[in-house]
This record gives C-alpha cells, structure tokens and sequence, in this order.
C-alpha cells in the first residue's frame, strides 16, 4: 500500500549525532554526550532524553511534548547544543565533524521491511519477486 495512504505524523523528536573519531566511549561520554545533555536539561518542553556513546560516536534522543512542532524542536535543540560548545572543556571538532540536529521523519521510514532468501531460487527470481511485493 502507497505511505501516501496513510496520515501525516509529526513527532517532535530530534537527534543529536557527534562523530569523534579516535575518542573511547568513555571520553565520548564524559565530554560530548554529558555535556550536551546537561545543557538540554534546560530546554522546555523536553520530555525526555537517552543517549548511546561509543568509540567515536555519540548520539542523543530528545523527546519533546507534542505541543511543540519538530522545527521548533530542531531550533531549541541546535541551541543548546551551539552553547554547550561554547563552554570552556568542550573538545574541539574537526571541521567537518560537527554535531548534526535532525528530526527523523516518519513518513521517509518503511513501514515494512522484507527480507528474501532461498535456497533453490535464484537471485534475480527473489529480486523480481522483491519487485512485485513493492508495488
């Protein structure tokens, strides 16, 4: 079925994704995740945020209350996030490794994913098969 069928959703989460090539989850966390989490407590309308830190990477969820457009949920957060980058024991980042502020949108996202495989059909069959479930 076409997503065009299906009612626009506007969910005001917004991500904060950090590379940091190099860094342990540890430092990751203690000086990307954390801070940038500490400045967000002082956001309205949050929520709710999680976050995972790895080796070079850091990632935030922020969950806004549903009175709040995404937009203006992206803009609050971009906010944050330049201040916190602001405050003295902020790492530096490399040009080009800069923190990006998204919203996901939901009617960019699949609502089904399939996965083909056999073990007597061909590849080019499970492809054209493939083919004939999108449509």
């Amino acid at each position: 079925m076409p997503k065009e069928y299906f009612p626009e959703i506007e969910i005001p989460d917004v991500y904060v994704s950090t590379p940091y090539p190099g860094g342990s989850s540890k430092y990751i966390r203690d000086n990307i995740t954390e801070p940038f989490e500490t400045e967000l407590e002082g956001v309205k309308n949050v929520d709710k945020t999680s976050s995972t830190s790895t080796d070079g990477f850091s990632m935030i969820k922020v969950s806004f209350d549903f009175k709040v457009t995404p937009d203006e949920a992206r803009d609050r957060v971009q906010r944050a996030i330049d201040d916190a980058r602001t405050k003295s024991g902020f790492p530096a980042l490399k040009p080009g490794l800069e923190p990006k502020v998204f919203v996901a949108d939901v009617s960019d996202m699949p609502i089904l994913n399939v996965n083909l495989s056999s073990e007597t059909r061909t590849a080019e069959e499970l492809e054209n098969f493939g083919k004939i479930l999108k449509t």
